[in-house]
């Protein structure tokens, strides 16, 4: 009797345990999320989340173009699964490529025109217009890289993926700028008649992947 009376105890020992782990376990699993992803609570470790004046690297000498939109579109993510970036920074981070897409067109081509290409202001706009190709291209090569990231996870196959990164090389040639408009074009008219072109899913992250969205494979679309 004593000895199922001791076996008795141990039971109900056993299963107050097993009670109190399960209790403790989602503050437990909570804990962790929150070390593995409080990196994106605060959004001012990513400069491109502020406007373009604040984070364009146009001003100052030439020559370290690579360096400083390195550390504003692809230091904030050392250390970080590019699967698990939030979309809201992701659509910043498109919103910022635009912005640079648009300096180009609206405000670096029509200043140049003005001053006149041989003066030395001509010559300082192009400096800085060259900057901003840089900027552009590598945040177009980094949104790229997430977006990649983001559709293995979600085991999405977009079949236009390759050559999107293959055809964004970090130092933004002449004719690769120059042909970006019609290669977009040729693209866009390739999935229009094909029609098989998948949109990619882009998730954020709240304990576990969600999708929020459907936008176009190419950030600068």
């Amino acid at each position: 009797m004593n000895l199922s009376r001791s076996l008795s105890l141990a039971l109900l020992s056993l299963l107050s345990l097993c009670l109190a782990l399960v209790q403790s376990a989602p503050t437990t699993l909570q804990s962790v999320h929150s070390r593995a992803f409080y990196v994106f609570d605060d959004p001012k470790q990513f400069p491109f989340m502020k406007s373009y004046s604040e984070f364009q690297i146009s001003d100052g000498q030439g020559g370290s173009a690579d360096e400083e939109a390195t550390e504003i579109f692809v230091r904030p993510f050392e250390n970080i699964s590019l699967a698990s970036v939030p979309y809201e920074v992701f659509d910043k981070m498109k919103l910022a490529i635009e912005a640079a897409e648009d300096a180009e067109i609206e405000l670096f081509g029509p200043a140049i025109a003005d001053a006149g290409e041989d003066t030395l202001t001509g010559q300082a706009l192009k400096v800085g217009m060259t900057k901003n190709r840089v900027l552009f291209a590598t945040a177009t090569l980094q949104g790229l890289l997430i977006e990649a990231a983001h559709n293995k996870v979600m085991n999405v196959v977009d079949p236009y993926e390759e050559e999107d990164l293959r055809s964004c090389p970090v130092a933004v040639p002449e004719r690769f700028w120059h042909s970006r408009t019609r290669s977009r074009m040729e693209r866009d008219e390739r999935a229009l008649r094909s029609k098989t072109r998948p949109e990619s899913p882009h998730t954020q992250i709240r304990g576990d992947l969600k999708e929020v969205g459907s936008p176009p494979c190419c950030p600068v679309d």
